[in-house]
């Protein structure tokens, strides 16, 4: 009797699409911003003033890190009294020459003296603008490498420069795949 209870259920109609099956894969990725800048200390000094900080948006030029430049300062001051002076001399020699008092060859003197101190001043000058870090390019600051009152060397890193504009995209995948 139990039997004939036992009924089996109706069909039901389904419905079979053909499609191609996805296939999903997963590959580890390295992501690194296009442009990256240790950007190191071309003088050796000590930090005197920090300008930035971690993620900070900087401009290429933009002061990064000051280092202490009181004594370049001076040699700067130096090389401008000594440059007016060997322009002054030499101004006072092509006057002296137009009137025939001194010789060619003491004009020459006295204008290759105002080149060498004037060369002197540029290259104080420059020595002095090193002393100021600065960004190489448009990014933010990924790292401030160092503090107020450190002492740093030639082409020590003191800040990091990434350019998150662009992003490198670099994907690992095996030889089988």
């Amino acid at each position: 009797v139990e039997r004939k209870e036992l009924v089996p259920p109706p069909p039901v109609p389904v419905a079979v699409e053909s499609r191609p099956l996805e296939r999903r894969r997963k590959f580890t990725a390295d992501i690194r911003p296009w442009m990256r800048a240790q950007v190191p200390a071309e003088v050796a000094g000590r930090v005197e003033r920090v300008f930035v900080e971690a993620g900070s948006p900087v401009k290429a030029g933009d002061p990064l890190v000051g280092l202490d430049s009181t004594r370049i300062g001076i040699a700067v001051d130096s090389a401008e009294v000594r440059s007016a002076e060997a322009g002054r001399l030499l101004e006072e020699a092509g006057r002296l020459r137009g009137v025939n008092a001194i010789s060619a060859t003491a004009y020459e003197a006295a204008a290759a003296e105002a080149r060498l101190a004037k060369s002197a001043l540029d290259e104080a000058r420059d020595t002095l603008a090193r002393h100021t870090v600065r960004a190489p390019f448009d990014g933010t600051v990924n790292a401030r490498l160092v503090d107020v009152g450190d002492a740093v060397n030639v082409n020590q890193p003191v800040a990091e420069v990434v350019d998150l504009e662009k992003l490198r995209v670099g994907i690992l995948v095996s030889d089988t795949d």
